[in-house]
């Protein structure tokens, strides 16, 4: 993928405290950013927590943010008054697009999007996140990163045996 977009990627899976990186994939345009391998990403603020969210059973979202200290929290760090609508929310943009977007979110001009990628039972398994430079990186939805991001977990998908339709995009 990264070579595909020539862009920032970050593969995260799904740990005890949340979405977490474990590995980072450099693109050939310098972004800074504090993301590293064992990164804790925002399940609220940060496309890829949101990748989680959409896909995750609720239970297992309300789960982990009832062990959040301080409540959930978007990107901008705001209080989310209402997980449950947020999480709708959320679900909902996830099936509309098929991935989770950040537009200059949780750092101002940085973009990002993810999608998740499921294994043979259909649970996801990772989540693939691209995030460049909003002056190179287009949030459309659109956009050619957008559409590459879906493909690549569904091409990871494939190879990890699941056979379900991928859900609506």
């Amino acid at each position: 993928l990264s070579q595909q977009i020539d862009q920032t990627v970050a593969i995260a899976l799904w740990g005890n405290m949340g979405p977490a990186i474990v590995r980072v994939i450099e693109g050939s345009q310098p972004l800074h950013v504090n993301m590293r391998a064992g990164s804790v990403m925002s399940l609220f603020g940060t496309a890829t927590g949101r990748a989680f969210a959409a896909v995750l059973p609720a239970r297992v979202v309300k789960e982990m943010l009832a062990g959040t200290q301080g409540g959930a929290r978007r990107a901008d760090r705001s209080a989310v008054k209402d997980a449950g609508r947020e999480l709708e929310a959320i679900v909902a943009e996830f099936r509309r697009h098929g991935v989770a977007r950040a537009v200059g979110r949780p750092i101002p001009g940085v973009n990002a999007f993810s999608a998740p990628a499921f294994d043979h039972e259909g649970k996801p398994a990772v989540v693939l996140t691209a995030l460049g430079h909003e002056d190179n990186f287009p949030a459309g939805w659109d956009s050619p990163l957008a559409t590459a991001v879906r493909d690549a977990a569904a091409e990871v998908s494939h190879r990890l045996g699941h056979k379900d339709k991928p859900l609506p995009a």
